[in-house]
């Protein structure tokens, strides 16, 4: 009898346990359910707030581009190099700042007619869209044209060159000495940008690919600086279509990381016509055109544009006393520059025949100098005296490109 009673006791106690854990569960299943409401709540609002980031980012590209559209789409930097320790410690009297960052000023004392040094100065002055003295850093520059590189990821060509006399900072400025420190150039710090913002933009629905090449040309013969050089391969330039740049036999590789693009750079750099001239040890002694071309996907819309930086050869002057092999150099550079030059000059004058294919270097940056392009010119000075002349033809040539007018630039977007 007590082992009946005991048995409908456990029974009792079996349902009761039975009872609770219904009604736990029960409670877990509301809970459950207010869980997936909040849930659903929260995916509702990330899709809203996802929809109005993508409106915000398209809102930034449309007022960044007519930022840019402002500023005009060939604009002009000026930057000044330091004196360095071979320049015996000159002073920078003939070149002066005026306080409005925009403007330049050199300064030469006359000589009267009898040879003497009178104290009359003839002055000339030059207004760019910004001018760099010789204290500004490598950030400072690359913070101005920072709006520029991010037109690239929006889908616009973007084209920044240097131009200038042989040692007048225009390689520093470009590539700087080290990739890695406060000393990286213009290339380097652009390819960081570019591949941050990237990353930045995945969070809203953009995958982006990148495609690298870097060539050269020399004596008016187009090289792959990506290729050993002891392959020789003939590359011709060719336009399929009229908005399109094709250069037969030329490498592309396709870049994940900065370390990629940087490691590219280095191999470039080693493979690059270079000679020791009269005014630098080192100096560079082709052009050089470093292309990223960026391709971006989304469930919006897809874009592709082409970042061309470029580091051209500097102008020296002729002395018939040099080799053979030197003055066809020369002439071959100081011809490249001026067919450039012609070219702006049919730019600025609206002429309805541009001279594109007097040479490789204006007929390969076409569709960068008077197409769908957004275009720089940093236009680099030597301080030194003796560099006056130079220096005075470079600033006139940049004041050229600064009236040159080549229409506003459309993103490729499809």
């Amino acid at each position: 009898m007590a082992e009946m009673k005991k048995r409908h006791q456990d029974k009792d106690q079996e349902i009761e346990k039975m009872k609770i854990l219904s009604e736990q569960n029960q409670k877990l299943i509301e809970e459950n359910d207010v869980y997936k409401q909040e849930i659903d709540g929260v995916k509702a609002k990330l899709s809203e707030v996802s929809e109005k980031l993508y409106k915000g980012e398209m809102d930034r590209r449309k007022l960044h581009n007519q930022i840019l559209e402002l500023k005009g789409n060939i604009r002009v930097f000026c930057r000044v190099r330091p004196l360095l320790p071979s320049d015996h410690a000159e002073n920078l009297e003939h070149v002066q700042f005026p306080n409005d960052e925009k403007s330049i000023l050199l300064a030469r004392t006359e000589e009267s007619h009898s040879g003497r040094e009178s104290k009359d100065q003839r002055k000339y002055k030059f207004n760019f869209d910004r001018v760099f003295p010789p204290r500004s850093s490598q950030q400072e520059v690359f913070q101005e044209i920072s709006l520029l590189v991010q037109s690239a990821l929006d889908g616009y060509n973007v084209c920044i060159f240097t131009y200038g006399q042989t040692g007048s900072g225009k390689t520093y400025t470009m590539e700087g000495p080290d990739p890695l420190d406060d000393t990286m150039g213009i290339i380097p710090r652009a390819v960081h940008q570019v591949f941050n913002s990237a990353v930045e933009l995945k969070d809203q629905g953009w995958k982006y690919t990148f495609t690298a090449s870097f060539l050269e040309i020399y004596n008016e013969t187009i090289r792959d600086l990506l290729v050993d050089k002891t392959i020789k391969k003939e590359h011709k330039i060719k336009r399929p279509t009229s908005n399109a740049v094709h250069v037969t036999n030329r490498k592309y590789v396709n870049v994940e990381t900065v370390e990629e693009v940087l490691s590219l750079i280095k191999i470039a750099k080693q493979n690059r016509a270079t000679a020791c001239t009269r005014m630098n040890e080192s100096s560079s002694r082709s052009h050089s055109v470093f292309q990223l071309k960026i391709e971006g996907l989304s469930k919006k819309g897809n874009i592709t544009s082409t970042l061309s930086l470029i580091d051209l050869a500097g102008s020296e002057r002729i002395n018939k006393s040099e080799s053979r092999d030197r003055l066809k150099e020369k002439h071959a550079i100081n011809s490249s520059l001026s067919n450039l030059g012609c070219v702006f000059i049919a730019l600025a004058n609206k002429d309805t025949f541009v001279p594109y294919r007097n040479s490789k270097l204006t007929y390969l940056l076409q569709n960068c100098l008077g197409g769908n392009s957004k275009t720089l010119m940093i236009v680099n000075i030597s301080p030194k005296s003796d560099s006056f002349g130079e220096s005075l033809n470079s600033l006139r040539f940049a004041s050229k490109v600064n009236e040159c007018v080549i229409g506003t630039a459309v993103a490729n977007r499809t």
